[in-house]
């Protein structure tokens, strides 16, 4: 086999940080204060082609230096409300570090009061005009935290127009406050700890201390905060969202695993083992592939898995693949070409999708959702499969197959016995959240937790086939018919953890209803019913008492729950049954419209017990994050503890243990950084 090696560059070398004093500072305290208030309606068009599109800013859509600014849609910037939001109640103000600290023009940006009649093509963006020609940052401040929404350079920053911000005013949900100042001036909640280092202790809470480190990187990485914010009732939330970081453990210390947004290169942070000093190295891509997942062994050596970018379903192509493995040193190797052909991985498409990736005992295992070559039917499928993969040739040692039809989601670990052990989320075949333990020698499944079905609302599918009425779910106004296509789940995957009897939690959300959520009648949408943290325990020889489909059994399960039956019709007619048992509800949502959770993350405690930390939304804005203790049977250990709205989780993604600390990594774009939120758990 023959080896290519990559060179790799320090971009960012820190020497480590002097000693520090034992303990955290706190953050800092900022205070806006408003000075005035008024309705922006966003009558205003930007310069464009298109009517209404003059880029004339009218004064009733301008307060002090800010505006409220319709962009162009197709044929032109609507403003009336009827193809967008308007109406941006907009407060005028400074915002100051404490009570006798410098202050800074600052905006509170509320979101549209009235929403687009028909349908919202047109967005509002907020336009600013700056007192001078030189370099701004814009900063938004949010839960008593600051963090960059945009640099503005002295070119762009003309002093005599006003000029568009990357902030779209039609998506936001709670208010928002926007402060304006030189670059050259420092504004931040957190204290300097070391060159390109900030930090302090941000929250203290009945779950335990909470911190939050900044590391600078020399590179883009994505943006958590708004990169991804569609809530439950937006489609692209059906499908999750690719991981984008990699928190890793190194001989060094805390790291993470990432690629840059723009240049594609991968990237490799590592924080001190003091957490204040940080290095990032960059790895080549000349081939500008995805970083799909990526990996280490837990000691000097990282591993990431590449993928050809594009779609190549239409013409059945298949994708370039590659694992690459580099030491911290800076020595880089790329394995052989995968095979990803319909014989082998079967990747005509990754992207937008999602994988994951982890070490043991020198093999790399991989649960990768995929769009797969055309079969026989004419179309091109989406699956899910678990791989492995020797962590020293770099070649695939065992595929074991699809994992799940239409997987959207996986989370993927390693048990005590060295195999590798996920979930993924299915729509079909089977339907629900399914537990695999694999190796290169086989892989075992089951069903722990299956979900309702949206029927068909017409009579003929589009195979053609004629289907009768779904009388027991059809009521007025809403018939159903006997078969379904539907590739939503309503439920997103939290992840799994063996404890220490060798049993597996698997936590994730679902719609519920009065305890149920097989209830196909409860359908329609992509959002029709509360989204709630349910857990199940399994036993660890899952295998030998897995039942057949979507049907769960009472023997796999050692925790206890309200069973629930159901089923659904399948695309060609057939029934399909379907149980759940054993599920503990953690959370009691009843309002979809004040509160569902998404983003879940659970992670296994030095203690034997479990954290669980989530985010609640609306049907489609952020709303606050939280975090619960809770025993391997779901037995809660105190209260739910609001941890504000600084810590983002993202959609998808992994959280990192040490101990009972728990590690969480947001992505901030414009500030070319990483947020590192560390949970010290009592």
């Amino acid at each position: 086999m023959r080896h290519l090696t990559i060179a790799v560059f320090a971009l960012l070398a820190v020497a480590p940080a002097a000693a520090a004093s034992p303990g955290m500072p706190a953050k800092a305290t900022y205070v806006f204060r408003p000075q005035q208030t008024r309705v922006l309606p966003g009558s205003s068009g930007e310069r464009n082609s298109g009517f209404n599109c003059t880029g004339i800013i009218k004064p009733v859509d301008q307060i002090g230096r800010l505006a409220i600014v319709s962009t162009k849609y197709q044929n032109g910037c609507y403003g009336n409300g009827s193809y967008s939001n308007v109406n941006y109640k907009v407060e005028r103000g400074t915002l100051s570090a404490g009570a006798t600290g410098p202050s800074y023009p600052a905006y509170r940006v509320h979101g549209p009061a009235r929403r687009a009649s028909q349908f919202l093509a047109s967005r509002h963006y907020v336009f600013y005009k700056f007192p001078a020609r030189r370099s701004y940052t814009v900063y938004r401040f949010v839960g008593g935290s600051l963090s960059t929404a945009q640099v503005v350079g002295a070119t762009a920053a003309d002093p005599t127009r006003f000029v568009k911000l990357n902030i779209n005013a039609s998506v936001i949900g709670h208010p928002v406050v926007f402060a304006v100042a030189p670059s050259n001036t420092r504004l931040s909640t957190l204290a300097r700890l070391g060159r390109g280092v900030e930090g302090a202790r941000i929250a203290r809470s009945r779950i335990g201390d909470v911190f939050q480190f900044r590391y600078a990187v020399n590179g883009t990485p994505f943006d958590t905060r708004t990169g991804f914010g569609h809530g439950p009732a937006s489609f692209a939330n059906v499908y999750s969202a690719p991981r984008r970081f990699f928190p890793v453990q190194t001989s060094r210390g805390i790291g993470v695993l990432w690629q840059d947004l723009k240049t594609k290169a991968l990237k490799m942070t590592l924080m001190g083992k003091d957490g204040r000093s940080v290095a990032t190295r960059t790895v080549a891509n000349p081939r500008h592939y995805t970083l799909a997942a990526a990996t280490t062994d837990g000691a000097a050596r990282a591993f990431f898995l590449l993928v050809q970018p594009g779609n190549g379903a239409r013409t059945n192509a298949t994708r370039g693949v590659f694992l690459v493995r580099a030491t911290l040193g800076g020595r880089v190797v790329t394995g052989p070409a995968i095979d990803a052909s319909v014989r082998g991985l079967n990747i005509t498409k990754f992207d937008g999708g999602v994988a994951d990736m982890r070490y043991s005992a020198g093999e790399l295992g991989v649960m990768l959702g995929r769009t797969m070559h055309r079969s026989r039917d004419g179309l091109n499928h989406q699956g899910g499969i678990g791989v492995v993969f020797s962590a020293d040739s770099l070649r695939l040692l065992r595929n074991t197959g699809q994992t799940s039809g239409h997987s959207f989601e996986n989370v993927l670990t390693v048990d005590a016995a060295g195999k590798f052990v996920g979930i993924d989320l299915g729509d079909n075949y089977p339907r629900g959240v399914h537990l695999h333990r694999f190796s290169d020698a086989g892989r075992r499944s089951a069903v722990v937790y299956t979900f309702k079905t949206r029927h068909g609302s017409r009579a003929v599918s589009p195979a053609g086939r004629r289907y009768g009425v779904y009388s027991a779910i059809s009521r007025a106004g809403k018939t159903f018919y006997k078969w379904s296509n539907d590739n939503r789940t309503y439920t997103e995957l939290g992840g799994v953890v063996q404890m220490r009897d060798g049993s597996y939690v698997v936590v994730f959300t679902s719609e519920t209803y009065r305890g149920r959520g097989l209830d196909n009648a409860r359908t329609g949408g992509a959002h029709n019913d509360p989204r709630n943290i349910g857990l199940v325990r399994v036993r660890r020889d899952f295998d030998k008492y897995r039942s057949r489909g979507n049907v769960v059994s009472d023997a796999i399960m050692l925790t206890k729950g309200r069973t629930d039956t159901g089923g659904f019709y399948t695309f060609g007619g057939r029934w399909s049954p379907q149980r759940n048992t054993g599920v503990v509800w953690l959370t009691g949502y009843t309002n979809k419209t004040k509160a569902n959770a998404s983003r879940l993350k659970v992670a296994g405690l030095h203690d034997g017990n479990l954290l669980v930390l989530w985010e609640t939304w609306t049907p489609r804005h952020y709303v606050s994050t939280h975090a619960m203790k809770v025993s391997p049977s779901g037995r809660r250990l105190g209260p739910v503890v609001d941890l504000g709205s600084t810590v983002r989780l993202s959609r998808r993604g992994d959280v990192l243990v040490r101990g009972n600390d728990v590690y969480v990594v947001a992505g901030d774009a414009a500030g070319r950084s990483l947020d590192v939120f560390v949970i010290r758990v009592k």
